[in-house]
């Protein structure tokens, strides 16, 4: 597994996933990804739900969805700690 951890990879998630990272760290958290499958499970699910986001409301979900989604995921706990 890669010298990050899985709470590294859910702090830039985001950022991966919309590929604002440099290109330093968003390889850090591809090898990240390849070898944890928690943290894949995860980016994968953010960028399911950006593509639903995008075909219903175009680019920018009601913050009302935005909030109670990221209240879903903090209920569940970090990935894989």
């Amino acid at each position: 597994m890669s010298e990050i951890s899985c709470d590294d990879v859910l702090t830039d998630l985001e950022r991966y996933v919309d590929g604002e990272l440099d290109q330093s760290r968003s390889l850090a958290l591809s090898e990240h990804l390849r070898g944890c499958r928690p943290c894949l499970e995860h980016a994968d699910f953010r960028r399911r739900f950006k593509s639903v986001v995008r075909a219903k409301w175009g680019r920018q979900a009601p913050e009302e969805l935005i909030e109670r989604v990221a209240r879903s995921i903090a209920e569940t706990g970090s990935a894989g700690s």
